[in-house]
């Protein structure tokens, strides 16, 4: 089948067609191909790229199987991280301000950087 390529989180959907019987899907790691799947559709997930291998074999005559491999590409998401150091924040403190300018954001492709919005997410931990 052909390849594909997908984000780091993202699901591939993998279908075979023309298979009478059950496929067998297999990942194909430098141990040897590892059953993940049956079935003429599954999802996948992988969170590197990862090559499967589909095997169908004919329920009149096991003997006779065919197969097929198609690779995911997987692309890792941007690496956003604001590398300033701010002092303590305490409830009930003063505001922090925190400069745009000090994020960094680190971007190897722009297949999985959304051109619509940027979300930045900022935990706190009340001590």
């Amino acid at each position: 089948g052909a390849d594909t390529t997908i984000c780091t989180g993202e699901v591939a959907i993998l279908t075979v067609t023309g298979c009478a019987g059950n496929p067998l899907w297999y990942a194909l790691t430098s141990q040897g191909p590892v059953l993940v799947s049956d079935g003429i559709d599954i999802n996948v997930s992988p969170q590197q790229s990862t090559c499967y291998m589909v095997v169908c074999c004919d329920p009149i005559y096991p003997q006779c199987c065919d197969t097929d491999t198609v690779c995911i590409n997987v692309i890792p998401l941007p690496d956003l991280s604001w590398p300033a150091v701010y002092p303590d924040v305490c409830n009930n403190g003063g505001p922090v301000t925190l400069n745009p300018a000090d994020i960094y954001v680190n971007i190897t492709t722009v297949l999985c950087l959304s051109p619509w919005r940027a979300v930045v997410v900022i935990s706190a931990e009340w001590v």
